[in-house]
């Protein structure tokens, strides 16, 4: 009698063991703004995109959880059998993996014996966090070698019909991956601080379709991507009698161009990489293709800037010949309580994103207001 009751008490433990297995899949996505420009004290550029970080150790063990369990039901079970393919090296099981739109791809981008050679090497992975935006989902883990190195990997994939399925149709410049690479949780489990954005103008994308991506003016509770601008607009009236540090810098650089005083313009750049940009094949012809564009120009219309921590982008635009260039960026930082030119946005996926054409055309439409 005892017997039988530790029996059931253990076949009871079992299956709550079993049914417990998935909620730890089951993660709650939160879409809490994160810096990209500064932090969450003092921010220049936010933006929000719904993800969450899965639990420690959740790899190859899901293969004992899921047994037998459809490979379409769960955007977990993909990774856990992509990386059984890849190392049995099946390729009909790995491309049956992925949606239609991504099958004419595979051949091109897929040699199944090298992968399996690259995956010998590799004896399990370590999901770390998964962002969705509409369909779309993209989850982010480590590949572990056999010596306990790990290497960052990233899976996109796409719900259809209440399936998914890995894909490689989805362009490098769509703004899930680039907001959801710019995420904190892309690198790490740690809990960021979230940015308070109640007064920072914001461009909302929606998912219309799985190849549609729009700019909406109102948020729903739907799935969306949000960036959020702190942007403080110039007063060209105070700007002629007290012109701001950045502005005399933008100016400089520009007198420095037009006068071909390149040993002065060398010196507006950042000490932080002025010596690798220098040095670079591409800094002398980058100077002439400048001194070109801005030696003809009529005037410069300043529109604002963008501004975080230690980091500055000036927003303006350039008159040549009686016609109006688009939105122009001029990225610089302060140094020792100085200003300099800098090449780029500190956080790579911030750069990315301003380069986009819907990105500056919405905050020009703003700042024209």
């Amino acid at each position: 009698m005892i017997y039988l009751k530790l029996i059931k008490l253990l076949l009871l433990a079992i299956a709550l063991t079993v049914s417990a297995q998935p909620q730890k899949l089951n993660i709650l996505l939160k879409n809490d703004p994160f810096p990209l420009i500064g932090n969450a004290d003092s921010c220049g550029f936010a933006a929000s995109v719904f993800s969450e970080i899965y639990s420690p150790g959740i790899g190859l063990n899901l293969q004992g959880e899921f047994l037998g369990e459809d490979a379409h039901a769960l955007p977990e079970l993909l990774i856990l059998n992509e990386f059984i393919y890849k190392k049995d090296g099946n390729k009909d099981g790995l491309y049956g993996l992925y949606d239609g739109n991504s099958q004419p791809l595979l051949s091109k981008i897929i040699n199944i014996n090298s992968t399996r050679t690259a995956f010998n090497n590799f004896s399990d992975f370590e999901l770390l966090s998964k962002n969705e935006f509409g369909s779309l989902i993209r989850i982010r883990y480590s590949l572990i070698t056999n010596s306990g190195k790990r290497f960052p990997w990233v899976s996109m994939i796409v719900k259809i019909n209440d399936q998914y399925f890995l894909t490689q149709s989805i362009p490098i410049n769509n703004i899930f991956i680039q907001s959801a690479s710019g995420h904190p949780y892309n690198h790490s489990r740690e809990l960021y601080k979230g940015v308070d954005i109640k007064e920072m103008f914001r461009i909302i994308y929606k998912q219309i379709s799985d190849s549609v991506i729009n700019i909406v003016d109102d948020y729903d509770d739907t799935k969306n991507i949000t960036l959020f601008f702190n942007i403080n607009k110039y007063d060209t009236s105070l700007i002629k009698i007290n012109p701001p540090a950045e502005v005399n810098l933008l100016f400089n650089m520009i007198n420095n161009l037009r006068d071909d005083k390149f040993s002065e313009y060398k010196n507006l750049w950042s000490p932080l990489e002025r010596e690798e940009l220098i040095s670079s094949e591409g800094f002398l012809p980058q100077y002439q293709l400048h001194q070109d564009f801005y030696k003809d120009v009529d005037s410069i219309e300043l529109l604002g800037n963008i501004s975080g921590q230690n980091e500055k982008i000036i927003l303006f635009r350039v008159r040549k010949k009686d016609l109006l260039h688009p939105l122009q960026m001029l990225f610089v930082e302060k140094v020792q309580n100085e200003l300099y030119l800098k090449s780029g946005t500190k956080q790579y996926y911030a750069g990315r994103i301003l380069e986009r054409d819907d990105v500056r055309n919405q905050l020009l439409e703003f700042l024209k207001n």
